[in-house]
């Protein structure tokens, strides 16, 4: 079984081949790390009781990762291995809400990582729903598929406010990237689709 993330909401994961896409873009600006919970049971239970697991079962393969600590209970100072601190305990970051300079940067965020563009092999559909190609715009509802909430790709709000402020940054990098990434993809398609136009209106002139 692949090692997650025991946090509620969390799909972050050791197993590569299964990680996320937003775990994924995260881990190219940060490193995301995985921490056992404690063996003295006074504390793993502390553990349990801020996080909220009391229904979920929690045994020594259980891991939680970084995403949910204070930067000043993670030891960074080796080289090799990202470790805790002893007096470490994972944390719920309310206060970012009053910390954050915009909370409609983080309230939007969701809906940029949870849309997905998806590619049509057959562009003929898309001819039949787009007569026009509209170059005042860079968005088409015809060409966007409706967001979904993917649990292995979403960030949802509690997971948001479960971060600290460095790892907040990185999110807003990951946003950024997401955006850029789906204006480039619509753009495209909406290319493919003008050229797919012309041709069939020559090919219905010429049948004419």
């Amino acid at each position: 079984m692949p090692v997650r993330c025991a946090a509620i909401a969390c799909g972050n994961t050791m197993d590569i081949k299964r990680k996320p896409v937003v775990q994924i873009e995260l881990e190219k600006v940060m490193k995301i790390t995985f921490h056992v919970f404690p063996s003295d049971p006074v504390r793993r239970a502390e553990w349990i009781r801020i996080l909220r697991l009391e229904n979920k079962n929690i045994n020594n393969r259980s891991r939680l990762c970084s995403l949910h600590f204070k930067e000043e209970h993670i030891d960074r100072t080796s080289l090799v291995y990202v470790r805790l601190r002893e007096n470490a305990v994972p944390h719920i970051f309310e206060d970012l809400y009053d910390k954050m300079d915009t909370v409609e940067t983080a309230s939007a965020l969701p809906k940029f990582l949870n849309t997905q563009v998806k590619t049509e092999s057959n562009l003929d559909q898309h001819s039949a729903v787009l007569s026009k190609c509209d170059k005042g715009t860079n968005t088409s509802l015809s060409l966007l598929q409706k967001a979904t909430q993917d649990r292995g790709t979403r960030i949802s709000p509690e997971r948001i406010w479960n971060m600290n402020a460095s790892n907040m940054e990185a999110i807003r990098k990951t946003s950024s990237f997401q955006i850029k990434h789906l204006r480039r993809r619509v753009q495209t398609l909406k290319q493919q689709i003008c050229r797919k136009d012309k041709k069939i209106a020559i090919m219905k002139t010429v049948l004419k």
